[in-house]
């Protein structure tokens, strides 16, 4: 077996920091220490205006977004703006056209007009004008272009529809933007005052009002008459609110040893609003510059959470792992491959079958080695059998592999952990160099009744895991004692498995906590040595506290093989 040495290791907690260390048992190292580095890219690249996979029959749809925004093309334009977890619903707004004249003659004269879009801009042909949309960080451009020079003279007036639940107040024509607020009187959007440019460079202010939810922009006939042809209309709709809660959440983010630029891939899911979540992939060079989107799942039928990612360096192919939501009360597990010389922006989906149940908590493995491996990364997830998705108390994990070859294919998932007696959730999956197909897999665990499971909190299970569905008998951490283990996470690739977990007192937090926040995180070296993961060493306590406030979100290594492949 390859052995390795674990130099350091990284902690990450609920706000970002490496905790400080103190030792939970005598023969225990010295705590590990702070590291510092660069800041990675928190805003989100623009991504450009695409379609996707769609699910349960509906379709995807024509979405792009901005740094604060997303935004719909296939019904018109609807502009959703990134509230955070804590706002209760979206609050889209769908501009509609209603005319586009010039003295008596319309425009306007393409009742069904059909979107098309490259990049970031998508055009609607309405006759003798065309409403376009450039997506910005700022927000989102919405222009109206006329090529050539009206046949009649008079003002140029545009009338168009705001669909929303967000209210305005109204106003006559004046040089100024619409506020929308929403019923608690927070403003939400502003509609922007609007400018006139034609091609000679020349710009004029214009009238913008509002009344029974419709604008009117109004350009005066003079500049109409004198211009030089295209001719612009340019407002800019954007965001007010400041985020209030989550916006961002479910982060991961790998980094590939391989290639000249863009080696570190970071995926995330944010909020639209409590309900609505959208997963975003990104690629960025090491300080943070170059940042690429890649990859986006966008919908407001469905919300897209829960982001793994796992790399085959070999291949040079990064998978990711998330969950789709669906209004209809369904969770799936859902996977994108992407690939190391990839630049361009991607929509592929691979989807794990549901089998029985409602599929959710997906994590990724990795395979670390670079040559002599077989094209496989596992996936292990949560699986609910329910009516409707529910974490319910006989929770199971499953695991597939999937061939990371080509374009990539799942295979048939299996069990790991499905016995009727205890709950089993939080699946988590480690890193692979070289040898035998098998990862490190744990769970946690806590059993329905006293008289069948020796798991009466929630503890920590360690397994090996193979490509083909061999499972080890479950190494257990935390049985018999009156604290809870929780949300494992794992380092360490092959025998040598670094694990981290939260820990709370059942006198604290109660019988059957739902959560995953501890009192403390704590940390230990575990070893396979062909039936079991033994602890050689001692373990760890991180950030003790007095009750549960902190969150494990994830944990990396370093590594120097000090001995050859057996």
């Amino acid at each position: 077996m390859n052995q390795l040495l674990l130099r350091s290791a990284t902690i990450c907690a609920a706000l970002g920091l490496a905790l400080p260390g103190s030792a939970q048992d005598d023969n225990s190292a010295q705590p590990y220490r702070t590291l510092s580095g660069g800041r990675l890219p928190v805003n989100h690249a623009l991504t450009p205006i695409h379609t996707g996979v769609g699910e349960e029959g509906i379709s995807y749809g024509i979405w792009g977004a901005g740094d604060r925004y997303k935004v719909s093309f296939h019904d018109g334009a609807t502009f959703v703006p990134y509230l955070g977890r804590d706002y209760p619903t979206n609050q889209p707004l769908r501009w509609r056209t209603l005319s586009a004249k010039v003295g008596d003659q319309e425009l306007a004269t393409v009742t069904q007009p059909r979107v098309t879009y490259d990049g970031l801009r998508a055009e609607y042909e309405l006759g003798a004008i065309v409403e376009a949309y450039d997506i910005r960080a700022e927000g989102l451009e919405q222009t109206f272009v006329i090529s050539a020079r009206p046949e009649v003279p008079g003002d140029l007036v545009i009338r168009g529809t705001l669909d929303t639940a967000l209210v305005a107040d109204p106003r006559g024509p004046e040089h100024a933007g619409i506020e929308f607020r929403d019923t608690a009187g927070v403003p939400i959007l502003s509609y922007g005052a609007a400018t006139a440019i034609d091609a000679a460079g020349r710009s004029v202010t214009m009238t913008t009002a509002f009344e029974d939810g419709q604008v009117t922009l109004r350009l005066d006939a003079g500049f109409v008459e004198t211009a030089t042809y295209p001719l612009v209309v340019d407002p800019l709709l954007g965001v007010i609110y400041s985020i209030g809660g989550s916006e961002i959440e479910s982060v991961d983010l790998v980094r590939d040893p391989f290639g000249a630029s863009r080696n570190v891939w970071r995926a995330a899911a944010r909020f639209s609003s409590a309900n609505d979540g959208d997963l975003y992939l990104r690629r960025f060079n090491d300080d943070g510059s170059s940042d690429l989107a890649m990859f986006s799942d966008l919908s407001t039928s469905w919300s897209s959470v829960e982001v793994s990612l796992g790399k085959h360096v070999d291949t040079g192919k990064i998978l990711l792992g998330f969950t789709r939501l669906t209004t209809t009360g369904n969770s799936y597990a859902r996977l994108h491959l992407d690939r190391r010389n990839n630049v361009t922006f991607g929509s592929s989906i691979l989807s794990i079958p549901t089998g029985a149940g409602h599929n959710w908590r997906t994590d990724v493995a990795s395979e670390l080695g670079t040559a002599f491996v077989a094209d496989y990364l596992l996936v292990v997830y949560q699986r609910d059998v329910a009516s409707s998705f529910a974490n319910t108390q006989t929770s199971q994990i499953w695991g597939v592999a999937v061939d990371v070859s080509g374009n990539g294919s799942v295979g048939t998932p299996f069990a790991i952990a499905d016995e009727p007696f205890e709950d089993y959730e939080r699946p988590t999956v480690g890193n692979h160099r070289f040898g035998q197909q098998e990862w490190a897999v744990a769970n946690q665990v806590i059993g329905n009744s006293p008289a069948l499971s020796p798991h009466v909190n929630w503890d920590i299970e360690l397994r090996v895991v193979e490509r083909t569905g061999g499972v080890s008998v479950p190494t257990n951490i935390g049985v018999g004692d009156s604290q809870h283990q929780m949300a494992p996470r794992l380092a360490g690739v092959n025998d040598l498995q670094f694990v981290a977990y939260t820990r709370s007192a059942e006198s604290v937090v109660g019988p059957r906590p739902a959560g995953d926040n501890g009192m403390a995180v704590i940390t230990e070296r575990r070893e396979w040595n062909g039936t079991s993961f033994v602890k050689p060493y001692g373990g760890y306590m991180h950030a003790a506290n007095q009750d549960p406030r902190v969150v494990l979100t994830g944990i990396d290594f370093t590594a120097r093989r000090r001995a050859t492949v057996s």
